[in-house]
């Protein structure tokens, strides 16, 4: 899962710091966010590799580069993605104090996930109450993105339920074979709860952009990212 890069377009420092200014880290007092910086580790994933599993050792870092879904598992083997995490956003934060969590985190495209020590970022958290605020906060966003994100899917259209289904089935698929849904557009309308003609028409909108197309084992997801939520731009 770790690999070493050294052919960026871009000089990593570059673009990890273009991240961190984005992020809440960014907020962090200037001390504070150097010494993270020093100890921080580079991971970079393929698409479709799961960064950590249910009940792995807390991951405390920020998305450098790519998208990476945080789903739950049930005994069945079936998935719910709970949140997309974009460039800029921090993972780990409310794995603080709480350790493990019953989550996922696999990358959709490629990723680079800057790392930072859990146990500095306890220890920076219990000395500078500033660093402490600033992460509660970030905390408390991930709490209202996962109510919007429930909302979201409580109430979302057929296409967006057709869309979260199909990368949730296609992304069982091992690394480096093609995204396919092994499913048919019965199961398909099944699992959305809706009838298969409406599906149908749906499916067809998305082979006419150049999203999916249909092959023999089901449904191939040609673009995936146009398949995955867009972040919302916060209103200044």
């Amino acid at each position: 899962m770790r690999q070493a890069v050294d052919n960026d377009a871009v000089p990593y420092a570059t673009t990890l710091d273009s991240a961190v200014a984005r992020s809440a880290l960014g907020r962090l007092p200037r001390p504070a966010l150097a010494r993270l910086l020093e100890r921080g580790v580079r991971l970079d994933a393929k698409a479709r590799t799961v960064l950590y599993r249910e009940g792995d050792r807390p991951i405390f870092g920020v998305l450098v580069q790519g998208t990476l879904r945080v789903y739950a598992t049930a005994d069945d083997g079936r998935e719910f993605t709970i949140f997309w995490a974009h460039p800029g956003d921090v993972i780990g934060p409310d794995l603080i104090v709480g350790g493990p969590v019953d989550l996922c985190a696999q990358a959709v495209s490629d990723v680079t996930f800057h790392v930072f020590p859990m146990e500095l970022v306890t220890s920076l958290a219990r000395a500078d109450t500033v660093v402490a605020w600033v992460l509660l906060e970030q905390i408390s966003q991930r709490v209202r993105q996962a109510v919007g994100f429930i909302r979201m899917l409580a109430f979302m259209d057929l296409r967006e339920r057709i869309a979260q289904r199909l990368v949730e089935i296609a992304f069982h698929q091992p690394a480096g074979t093609a995204l396919v849904a092994a499913l048919t557009q019965r199961e398909l309308a099944d699992l959305v709860g809706s009838p298969r003609t409406s599906v149908a028409r749906v499916l067809a909108d998305l082979r006419a952009e150049g999203v999916i197309r249909t092959v023999p084992r089901g449904i191939e997801i040609v673009r995936a990212e146009r398949l995955v939520p867009v972040p919302r731009v916060p209103v200044a």
